[in-house]
């Protein structure tokens, strides 16, 4: 049996980090950071979450900066960002995609629906790299039958 999926958050408000993490526990194993510098550090080191939520708005580098970031580096370029935020204007959800979101939440945040697009982006994330270690799998055994 696959274990939960790792979720790695990024907001500096105590109150809201707790309701994503009452939000995410009961599916998910989360990290919490309070600092996108922090954060981007950690994707260097240990296992690779299987997503990434993010607060748009962070003192110092904000959640949007994080996420162009993440895509600028091959190792996380196709990692799911899920983008939380207060911006509800269509123009505001046109930037955060532009930057490499893959989905975008609104706050206050309905807790349901939450877990369901984090949980839905880190099944893709999952299926996305077993395809990846099977078609690695192949090639070395087809390179092992060749030599």
């Amino acid at each position: 049996m696959q274990s939960a999926p790792l979720v790695w958050v990024l907001d500096d408000s105590p109150g809201e980090t707790e309701a994503i993490l009452r939000a995410l526990t009961s599916a998910c194993r989360v990290v919490t950071f309070t600092d996108g510098a922090a954060l981007l550090e950690a994707l260097g080191v240990g296992p690779m979450p299987d997503v990434l939520v993010l607060d748009w708005y962070l003192p110092g580098m904000t959640g949007l900066e994080v996420c162009r970031f993440v895509r600028q580096a091959s190792a996380t370029a196709l990692l799911p960002v899920l983008l939380l935020t207060v911006n509800t204007r269509a123009s505001d959800v046109v930037e955060a995609m532009s930057a490499g979101a893959h989905d975008y939440v609104f706050k206050p945040f309905r807790p349901m629906e939450l877990q369901a697009r984090v949980t839905a982006l880190a099944s893709h994330e999952r299926k996305r790299r077993q395809q990846l270690e099977d078609e690695r799998a192949r090639r070395l055994l087809a390179e092992g039958t060749l030599t």
